[in-house]
Protein backbone atom coordinates (compact mmCIF):
# COMPACT_ATOMS: atom_id res chain seq x y z
CA UNK A 1 0.00 0.00 0.00
CA UNK A 2 2.94 2.56 0.87
CA UNK A 3 4.35 1.47 -2.41
CA UNK A 4 1.26 2.48 -3.97
CA UNK A 5 0.87 6.17 -2.44
CA UNK A 6 4.16 6.68 -2.82
CA UNK A 7 3.78 5.85 -6.99
CA UNK A 8 0.89 8.43 -6.49
CA UNK A 9 1.99 10.99 -4.87
CA UNK A 10 5.36 11.17 -7.07
CA UNK A 11 3.10 11.21 -10.22
CA UNK A 12 0.15 13.34 -9.22
CA UNK A 13 0.95 15.95 -12.04
CA UNK A 14 0.36 12.94 -14.05
CA UNK A 15 -2.52 11.59 -13.13
CA UNK A 16 -5.03 13.63 -15.01
CA UNK A 17 -3.67 12.60 -18.25
CA UNK A 18 -3.96 8.67 -16.80
CA UNK A 19 -7.59 9.33 -16.45
CA UNK A 20 -8.71 11.88 -18.84
CA UNK A 21 -5.96 11.75 -21.99
CA UNK A 22 -6.01 15.02 -23.58
CA UNK A 23 -7.38 14.29 -27.16
CA UNK A 24 -8.49 16.49 -29.78
CA UNK A 25 -11.41 18.70 -30.12
CA UNK A 26 -11.44 17.90 -33.60
CA UNK A 27 -11.09 14.10 -34.22
CA UNK A 28 -10.48 12.56 -30.67
CA UNK A 29 -7.19 11.16 -31.24
CA UNK A 30 -4.68 11.59 -28.14
CA UNK A 31 -2.78 14.34 -28.73
CA UNK A 32 1.15 14.45 -28.06
CA UNK A 33 3.23 15.99 -26.07
CA UNK A 34 3.93 19.63 -28.15
CA UNK A 35 0.03 19.81 -29.53
CA UNK A 36 -2.55 21.48 -27.46
CA UNK A 37 -6.35 21.02 -27.85
CA UNK A 38 -6.40 20.38 -31.92
CA UNK A 39 -3.53 17.55 -33.60
CA UNK A 40 -1.69 18.55 -36.05
CA UNK A 41 -3.34 15.92 -38.79
CA UNK A 42 -6.45 17.75 -37.57
CA UNK A 43 -4.82 21.47 -38.49
CA UNK A 44 -3.73 20.51 -42.00
CA UNK A 45 -6.63 19.12 -42.98
CA UNK A 46 -8.23 22.68 -42.88
CA UNK A 47 -7.95 24.21 -45.96
CA UNK A 48 -6.55 27.51 -45.97
CA UNK A 49 -8.17 30.39 -48.21
CA UNK A 50 -4.83 32.67 -48.46
CA UNK A 51 -7.11 35.69 -48.49
CA UNK A 52 -4.49 37.25 -46.20
CA UNK A 53 -1.98 37.97 -48.82
CA UNK A 54 -5.06 39.78 -51.43
CA UNK A 55 -7.47 41.22 -48.51
CA UNK A 56 -9.23 43.73 -50.99
CA UNK A 57 -9.72 41.32 -54.13
CA UNK A 58 -11.12 38.08 -52.39
CA UNK A 59 -14.77 36.41 -52.64
CA UNK A 60 -15.37 37.24 -48.65
CA UNK A 61 -14.19 41.41 -49.73
CA UNK A 62 -16.57 40.70 -52.51
CA UNK A 63 -19.86 40.14 -50.26
CA UNK A 64 -19.71 43.63 -49.17
CA UNK A 65 -18.32 45.86 -51.75
CA UNK A 66 -21.03 48.47 -53.12
CA UNK A 67 -23.07 48.01 -49.42
CA UNK A 68 -20.79 49.66 -47.16
CA UNK A 69 -17.84 51.08 -46.53
CA UNK A 70 -14.82 48.99 -46.07
CA UNK A 71 -11.59 48.76 -46.62
CA UNK A 72 -10.27 45.02 -46.80
CA UNK A 73 -11.67 41.68 -45.62
CA UNK A 74 -10.22 37.77 -44.95
CA UNK A 75 -11.17 34.84 -43.81
CA UNK A 76 -8.05 32.45 -42.70
CA UNK A 77 -9.85 29.03 -42.95
CA UNK A 78 -12.34 27.58 -45.70
CA UNK A 79 -15.24 25.77 -43.52
CA UNK A 80 -16.33 22.62 -44.88
CA UNK A 81 -19.35 20.48 -43.43
CA UNK A 82 -17.61 17.61 -41.40
CA UNK A 83 -14.70 18.94 -41.60
CA UNK A 84 -12.41 19.36 -38.41
CA UNK A 85 -13.07 23.54 -39.05
CA UNK A 86 -16.55 22.83 -38.24
CA UNK A 87 -16.02 20.60 -34.62
CA UNK A 88 -14.18 23.13 -33.47
CA UNK A 89 -16.51 25.90 -33.85
CA UNK A 90 -18.97 23.78 -32.77
CA UNK A 91 -16.74 23.04 -29.41
CA UNK A 92 -16.20 26.70 -29.30
CA UNK A 93 -19.46 27.76 -29.35
CA UNK A 94 -21.45 25.43 -27.66
CA UNK A 95 -19.01 23.23 -25.51
CA UNK A 96 -17.49 25.67 -23.18
CA UNK A 97 -14.40 25.91 -25.03
CA UNK A 98 -12.79 29.50 -24.77
CA UNK A 99 -9.51 28.56 -24.21
CA UNK A 100 -9.69 26.85 -27.95
CA UNK A 101 -11.15 30.05 -28.88
CA UNK A 102 -7.63 32.23 -28.48
CA UNK A 103 -5.81 29.54 -29.55
CA UNK A 104 -7.60 29.51 -33.06
CA UNK A 105 -7.09 33.81 -32.55
CA UNK A 106 -3.74 32.98 -32.21
CA UNK A 107 -3.23 31.25 -35.60
CA UNK A 108 -5.38 34.02 -36.84
CA UNK A 109 -2.67 36.52 -35.67
CA UNK A 110 0.59 34.62 -37.23
CA UNK A 111 -1.76 34.85 -40.46
CA UNK A 112 -2.03 37.97 -40.44
CA UNK A 113 1.29 38.92 -40.00
CA UNK A 114 2.50 37.19 -43.06
CA UNK A 115 -0.17 39.34 -45.30
CA UNK A 116 -0.46 42.09 -46.40
CA UNK A 117 -3.01 44.27 -43.98
CA UNK A 118 -1.36 47.25 -42.61
CA UNK A 119 -1.17 45.75 -38.35
CA UNK A 120 1.13 48.51 -37.51
CA UNK A 121 -1.80 51.35 -38.63
CA UNK A 122 -4.57 49.40 -36.83
CA UNK A 123 -5.70 51.13 -34.01
CA UNK A 124 -8.66 48.66 -32.25
CA UNK A 125 -10.03 45.08 -32.15
CA UNK A 126 -13.36 45.03 -32.53
CA UNK A 127 -14.60 41.63 -31.86
CA UNK A 128 -18.36 41.24 -32.76
CA UNK A 129 -20.61 41.35 -30.04
CA UNK A 130 -22.73 38.75 -28.55
CA UNK A 131 -26.75 39.91 -27.04
CA UNK A 132 -25.84 40.04 -23.07
CA UNK A 133 -28.36 37.09 -22.67
CA UNK A 134 -27.07 34.80 -24.95
CA UNK A 135 -23.31 35.71 -23.42
CA UNK A 136 -24.43 35.28 -20.15
CA UNK A 137 -26.00 31.92 -21.35
CA UNK A 138 -22.79 30.67 -22.84
CA UNK A 139 -20.53 32.47 -20.45
CA UNK A 140 -18.12 34.41 -23.16
CA UNK A 141 -18.31 35.92 -26.66
CA UNK A 142 -16.68 33.51 -29.18
CA UNK A 143 -15.74 36.52 -31.42
CA UNK A 144 -13.59 38.05 -27.98
CA UNK A 145 -11.92 35.07 -27.30
CA UNK A 146 -10.39 34.84 -30.79
CA UNK A 147 -9.76 38.41 -30.51
CA UNK A 148 -7.80 38.08 -27.19
CA UNK A 149 -5.29 35.53 -29.32
CA UNK A 150 -5.07 37.84 -32.01
CA UNK A 151 -4.13 40.43 -29.56
CA UNK A 152 -1.29 38.06 -27.96
CA UNK A 153 0.14 38.03 -31.54
CA UNK A 154 -0.18 41.05 -32.96
CA UNK A 155 -0.12 43.26 -29.51
CA UNK A 156 -3.27 45.67 -30.98
CA UNK A 157 -5.26 46.26 -28.20
CA UNK A 158 -9.44 44.69 -28.16
CA UNK A 159 -11.72 46.93 -26.84
CA UNK A 160 -14.88 44.43 -26.72
CA UNK A 161 -17.40 47.34 -24.86
CA UNK A 162 -16.74 49.97 -27.56
CA UNK A 163 -19.03 47.61 -29.66
CA UNK A 164 -22.79 46.10 -27.98
CA UNK A 165 -25.54 44.69 -29.87
CA UNK A 166 -28.96 46.12 -28.00
CA UNK A 167 -31.55 43.35 -29.49
CA UNK A 168 -31.47 39.68 -29.05
CA UNK A 169 -31.99 38.01 -33.05
CA UNK A 170 -32.74 34.06 -33.44
CA UNK A 171 -29.66 32.32 -35.05
CA UNK A 172 -28.62 32.76 -38.24
CA UNK A 173 -28.21 29.41 -38.74
CA UNK A 174 -30.60 27.68 -41.97
CA UNK A 175 -31.64 31.08 -42.79
CA UNK A 176 -31.61 32.74 -46.25
CA UNK A 177 -29.37 35.75 -47.04
CA UNK A 178 -32.58 38.32 -47.22
CA UNK A 179 -33.77 36.28 -43.47
CA UNK A 180 -30.39 36.88 -42.33
CA UNK A 181 -29.99 40.68 -42.86
CA UNK A 182 -33.74 41.10 -41.72
CA UNK A 183 -32.70 39.28 -38.82
CA UNK A 184 -29.26 41.55 -38.07
CA UNK A 185 -30.52 45.11 -39.22
CA UNK A 186 -30.36 47.58 -36.32
CA UNK A 187 -28.99 45.77 -33.49
CA UNK A 188 -25.62 47.10 -32.94
CA UNK A 189 -24.77 50.09 -31.12
CA UNK A 190 -21.17 52.26 -30.43
CA UNK A 191 -20.52 52.72 -26.85
CA UNK A 192 -17.44 55.20 -27.16
CA UNK A 193 -15.19 56.52 -29.65
CA UNK A 194 -13.72 54.54 -32.10
CA UNK A 195 -10.38 55.01 -33.65
CA UNK A 196 -9.66 54.37 -37.21
CA UNK A 197 -8.53 52.16 -38.61
CA UNK A 198 -10.44 49.12 -36.84
CA UNK A 199 -10.40 45.47 -37.32
CA UNK A 200 -13.65 43.67 -36.73
CA UNK A 201 -13.04 40.27 -35.80
CA UNK A 202 -15.98 37.15 -36.57
CA UNK A 203 -16.11 33.67 -35.96
CA UNK A 204 -17.55 31.98 -39.51
CA UNK A 205 -18.59 34.34 -42.59
CA UNK A 206 -21.75 32.91 -44.10
CA UNK A 207 -23.66 35.59 -46.10
CA UNK A 208 -21.77 38.61 -44.10
CA UNK A 209 -25.22 39.79 -43.19
CA UNK A 210 -24.35 40.19 -39.35
CA UNK A 211 -20.72 42.13 -40.57
CA UNK A 212 -22.45 44.50 -42.91
CA UNK A 213 -25.14 45.80 -40.13
CA UNK A 214 -22.29 45.86 -37.86
CA UNK A 215 -20.43 48.53 -40.62
CA UNK A 216 -23.37 50.15 -41.14
CA UNK A 217 -23.80 50.87 -37.44
CA UNK A 218 -20.09 52.10 -37.74
CA UNK A 219 -20.50 54.23 -40.65
CA UNK A 220 -23.20 56.03 -39.49
CA UNK A 221 -20.87 57.22 -37.17
CA UNK A 222 -18.30 58.23 -39.37
CA UNK A 223 -15.90 55.40 -38.78
CA UNK A 224 -15.22 54.01 -42.72
CA UNK A 225 -11.76 52.76 -42.62
CA UNK A 226 -12.50 49.00 -41.38
CA UNK A 227 -10.95 45.42 -41.85
CA UNK A 228 -12.83 42.35 -41.17
CA UNK A 229 -10.91 38.85 -40.23
CA UNK A 230 -12.95 35.86 -39.30
CA UNK A 231 -11.98 32.33 -38.74
CA UNK A 232 -13.68 30.37 -41.54
CA UNK A 233 -16.01 31.29 -44.32
CA UNK A 234 -18.01 28.78 -46.52
CA UNK A 235 -16.91 27.78 -49.82
CA UNK A 236 -17.56 31.34 -51.93
CA UNK A 237 -17.19 31.14 -55.97
CA UNK A 238 -18.01 34.83 -56.31
CA UNK A 239 -21.26 35.59 -56.76
CA UNK A 240 -22.49 32.47 -54.42
CA UNK A 241 -21.94 31.92 -50.81
CA UNK A 242 -22.85 27.95 -49.18
CA UNK A 243 -24.31 28.41 -45.94
CA UNK A 244 -22.94 26.18 -43.24
CA UNK A 245 -25.18 24.74 -40.42
CA UNK A 246 -23.49 24.01 -37.42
Amino acid sequence: MHRIFSFLTSNLQFLPDLFFPNCCIACGDELIPGEKQVCLSCLLSIPETHYEVVPQDNPVMDLFIGKTWITGAIAIYEYQKGGALQALVHALKYNNQPELGVLLGRFMGAKLQQGNIPLSEIQVILPIPLHPIRQRRRGYNQAECLATGIQQVTGIPVKPKLLTRIRATKTQTAKGKEERWNNVRNIFKIQGNIPQPCLLVDDIITTGATLEACMECLNAAGIRDIWVISLGTARISRGMTEVPKN
